[in-house]
């Protein structure tokens, strides 16, 4: 990155913090969730650092056995995410409610066949594993394009479309 010019604005050194539980609401507001790899401590140090630029850094607590965020939430489009709803906490549901986020909403069984760790890049597209038929014809039909792939191999090292991409720019 340092190679590519592009700057660290946020650093974890004492707590824990991984990408898979990191997500934008809007241009100001982050989810992180707090599952395996991410805890209370590493989630304060992004939020420190982040204050300055102005963005709210909202922690989300979830069962371990989800392992990240991406399992059980994933913003596809500006209002609109793919969600296991009885894995949130309520709180959190209540902040996407208030935001007028819609979500298509998954099982707990979908949420171990990847149906929420989905690649939104941009312009109303998102790359989904082919065997999510249920979310990739509820996307279909509120006007996103989807590119549904069959890479069934990468499940079996617990990894979905979402694990497979470096941050996008999306335009």
């Amino acid at each position: 990155m340092e190679e590519l010019g592009i700057p660290i604005v946020a650093e974890c050194k004492e707590g824990l913090f991984e990408g898979g539980d990191f997500t934008f609401l809007d241009d100001n507001t982050l989810a992180i969730g707090m599952v395996a790899r991410s805890n209370e401590k590493g989630i304060d140090e992004i939020r420190k650092s982040l204050k300055k630029y102005g963005y709210k850094v909202i922690a989300v607590p979830c069962d371990e056995k989800y392992l990240h965020l991406d399992l059980c939430f994933n913003l596809v489009d500006e209002k609109l995410a793919v969600a296991y709803r009885d894995g949130l906490p309520r709180e959190f549901l209540k902040t996407l409610d208030d935001m007028g986020i819609e979500t298509i909403d998954i099982s707990e069984e979908s949420v171990f066949n990847h149906g929420c760790n989905l690649q939104s890049i941009g312009k109303k597209r998102v790359i989904s594993l082919r065997q999510n038929t249920y979310v990739n014809e509820e996307l279909r039909k509120r006007g996103i394009t989807v590119i549904d792939l069959d890479i069934t191999e990468i499940l079996k090292a617990g990894g979905g479309p979402h694990c497979m991409t470096f941050p996008l720019s999306r335009v």
